[in-house]
């Protein structure tokens, strides 16, 4: 019992990354980068795009969305965010 008082705890993990598979006929899945706050959301068209400077309330709003597509439509694209295309 003794060895375990002198166990020191490691720091709790952090979430770098979160992907989220999307039912919807024109997206097929979103991942959130943390760090970056980098949003990359590929397309059931095969396009790809990355919007920078994404705050996490923003992915906690697609993902709590009922219409994902309607969310990015009515949300993200108001938003004003730099993005680009991706070339997968």
């Amino acid at each position: 019992m003794n060895n375990l008082i002198n166990i020191k705890p490691k720091p709790m993990s952090k979430i770098i990354k979160e992907d989220l598979i999307i039912e919807s006929s024109a997206i097929e899945y979103a991942t959130y980068y943390h760090r970056s706050k980098m949003l990359f959301i590929f397309f059931s068209n095969a396009n790809a795009y990355e919007y920078y400077n994404v705050e996490r309330f923003v992915w906690e709003g697609l993902r709590a969305s009922p219409s994902a597509g309607g969310f990015i439509n009515g949300v993200l694209k108001n938003l004003n965010l730099d993005y680009k295309r991706v070339s997968l």
